[in-house]
């Protein structure tokens, strides 16, 4: 088998943030979220991955590289315009000869696929799709399944009256290589809107469900919720204390607190009586004496001010959050710099 890994996301919904990095380079615990999407594959045999991309690729050729760290051989279709889903795979056709196994690079995904490979080798089907359950499915495609397994009713982001079900396309699927030939070239062509429902006609679409840990990205709330997921985990497998566990790198100059489901990257310095609360903060950043940071993401470099807190908030690289400033449910891009004093509520800031 092959894995092809779609990161061709610009991650509009998650903006300023995704401005000068693609969706799939966005951090989760201090990694790029493609590299939990590349650990997926190589517990099921996967041995060379074919990443798919095109806002920004450069970042994510710089950090893979050629996959040595991942133990794969990582290579790129790079798209000079969006090509969809299927067509931005297809479009290194020639290179895939055998199964794929497709993930896309911005979900956060906690799972095992070999029970999805072992099912869609039994099933017989061309196309075996992932599937998970979620309270609103509106934003997602919705599937209907019998008893076998096999698709037979599928709905792209239907209107609230046309769900049928809380079953959804997860984004994962296992490919037979001739399904490919199927996708025309030099267009335009997804897999959900385009390719799956001609499939579901002649009934050779199916749908395993996941066992695990599902997390769509795109907004900034399930952007923290994937960081505070894979903390509690991390701390259930080191079984360390709260306050001052694993989570926090030895490089750190810890003067203040840091509780709960934390992480505290290389050459962050808390300084006296400031919090990190349930919060994830990448390398290089400072917090002022008394700051208090609770539920939020801090990128590299940035700095908060003395006595500044802030609540549900993604902030940017190399950002400065002067003194006695208050941000709750803020996502700001690179390199903001916010006054003293401020006071901002659900504010993008670029």
């Amino acid at each position: 088998m092959i894995g092809v890994v779609m990161a061709g996301g610009e991650g509009t919904r998650l903006r300023p943030l995704t401005a000068l990095r693609p969706k799939p380079f966005v951090p989760i615990l201090g990694r790029p979220c493609i590299d939990y999407a590349i650990d997926l594959l190589s517990p099921i045999g996967v041995r060379d991955v074919l990443v798919t991309t095109y806002y920004r690729p450069s970042l994510l050729i710089e950090h893979l590289g050629g996959g040595s760290s991942h133990d794969v051989g990582v290579f790129y279709s790079i798209e000079d315009e969006a090509l969809g889903t299927a067509g931005g795979v297809a479009k290194a056709r020639g290179l895939i000869n055998e199964r794929v196994v497709v993930v896309s690079g911005d979900l956060f995904v906690d799972a095992d696929l070999r029970d999805l490979v072992a099912f869609h080798e039994r099933s017989g089907a061309a196309v075996t799709m992932a599937l998970t359950e979620v309270p609103n499915p509106v934003e997602y495609g919705i599937v209907g399944l019998d008893d076998d397994g096999r698709i037979v009713r599928f709905k792209e982001k239907p209107r609230e009256e046309e769900v049928f079900s809380n079953l959804i396309n997860a984004g994962i699927y296992v490919i037979e290589p001739e399904v490919l030939e199927r996708v025309p070239e030099g267009r335009k062509f997804d897999f959900s809107r385009d390719l799956f429902p001609m499939l579901r006609e002649e009934g050779s679409l199916f749908g395993h469900p996941l066992e695990g840990i599902w997390i769509d990205i795109g907004r900034p709330a399930d952007l923290l919720r994937a960081n505070r997921e894979v903390a509690r985990k991390r701390l259930r497998d080191v079984d360390g204390d709260l306050g001052r566990s694993g989570l926090v790198h030895p490089d750190a100059r810890i003067e203040g607190t840091v509780e709960g489901a934390s992480y505290v990257a290389s050459r962050v310095v808390v300084e006296r009586n400031a919090v990190v609360r349930d919060s994830f903060i990448l390398e290089e950043v400072t917090l002022s004496q008394f700051s208090e940071v609770e539920n939020s993401l801090v990128l590299e470099g940035s700095r908060i001010g003395e006595k500044s807190v802030l609540q549900d908030t993604i902030v940017g690289a190399g950002c400065e959050i002067r003194s006695r400033s208050k941000l709750d449910e803020c996502v700001l891009g690179d390199c903001v710099i916010i006054p003293q004093g401020s006071w901002l509520v659900r504010q993008k800031l670029e």
